[in-house]
């Protein structure tokens, strides 16, 4: 009996380094057949000593989604920017943006931007600042960034995307400073990030989600599983508190001090998707951080009525994305010229 226990134990061991080698194997051939798949070539950003996020200088990526909504390159200049512009060649009146994903241009090419656009139109240097993840600390660490490097930033469009921008800025130094003892951090799992984690790490993984995105029925399975979350349920909260969108107003109101600054809204798609309580949600965060905003002074260029002007807003981001297409920059250019035209 005890020679069958060890025989089963053997055949265990060997069936686990079976299945381990040829995961190995079928991630290397992947990885080697097919280079799109790679997670290596996958645009990532790094982090200064002094929590700045920035490119790696001078590299290239591809960016692609595994539903086939884009597949484009991205470029980083000397500076770690996505920008073929070099921060040394600014000048006092040259234009700057700021913002996260969607000023950086998250799934389209970096003419497609609206800050390229609006370079066009104006005829005059627009010089991009914004990295994926950002939020308002992130917006100050990157000005500042570009003013280390020899840029004057007197003139600068902050994006703000109201799905994921609004927090109360002022509590949060004082919390990430507390004392590890005063903290209790509660490991849990979450699928999300575990699926986060695989795509940044495994050609194979991305290669099995690719091929479930593009197949009707297993994509049908994989989100009665809770392995996918449909694009338009993965929304930021509507449920900004008064304090958050007044201490949001305050941080930007400082990131505009000395400068000629234009905020541009970024609508979240909650104001179309969803119950009529959650959407009458998010128009009066949306109507009641803009109205706080002009009365601090501040110029703010708002495209919620150009993009309800065709009667299909969500026509304007990606299908199985929650960020905009060409057409959404294409707007947003538009609106930002009318604003920004008469700029000395």
């Amino acid at each position: 009996m005890e020679r069958g226990a060890a025989n089963l134990r053997g055949n265990l061991i060997l069936a686990i380094l079976s299945i381990i080698l040829s995961l190995v194997l079928l991630e290397l051939l992947v990885r080697a057949s097919f280079p799109m798949y790679d997670p290596s070539g996958q645009v990532k950003f790094d982090r200064l000593p002094d929590g700045t996020t920035i490119g790696p200088r001078g590299a290239v990526f591809r960016q692609t989604k595994n539903t086939g909504d884009f597949d484009v390159e991205i470029r980083f200049n000397d500076c770690g920017l996505r920008d073929e512009k070099s921060l040394t060649a600014a000048k006092e009146k040259d234009l700057f943006v700021v913002g996260d994903s969607f000023a950086f241009g998250w799934g389209i090419d970096a003419q497609d931007r609206f800050s390229d656009r609006l370079q066009s139109i104006l005829n005059r240097p627009v010089f991009n600042l914004a990295v994926g993840g950002a939020d308002f600390e992130g917006y100050h660490s990157l000005v500042r960034y570009a003013e280390a490097n020899g840029a004057a930033v007197k003139k600068l469009v902050i994006s703000v995307t109201m799905e994921n921008d609004l927090h109360v800025y002022d509590s949060r130094a004082s919390q990430d400073s507390a004392p590890s003892s005063e903290r209790i951090v509660m490991p849990r799992f979450n699928l999300f990030r575990l699926n986060a984690y695989l795509a940044s790490k495994s050609a194979l993984y991305v290669f099995f989600t690719h091929a479930v995105h593009q197949t009707t029925w297993l994509r049908g399975v994989a989100v009665q599983l809770g392995l996918i979350r449909p694009n338009l349920e993965g929304i930021g909260d509507e449920n900004v508190s008064r304090e958050a969108l007044a201490s949001s107003v305050r941080r930007l109101f400082e990131l505009a001090a000395g400068r000629n600054v234009v905020i541009l809204i970024i609508p979240s798609r909650r104001l179309w998707v969803g119950e009529k309580a959650r959407r009458a949600q998010a128009a009066w965060v949306h109507a009641a951080f803009i109205e706080m905003l002009r009365a601090s002074g501040m110029n703010v260029v708002d495209v919620r009525d150009r993009l309800e002007a065709g009667g299909n807003p969500l026509s304007y981001h990606f299908a199985n994305d929650g960020h905009w297409n060409e057409a959404g920059h294409r707007l947003a250019a538009e609106a930002l010229s009318d604003a920004l035209q008469h700029w000395d």
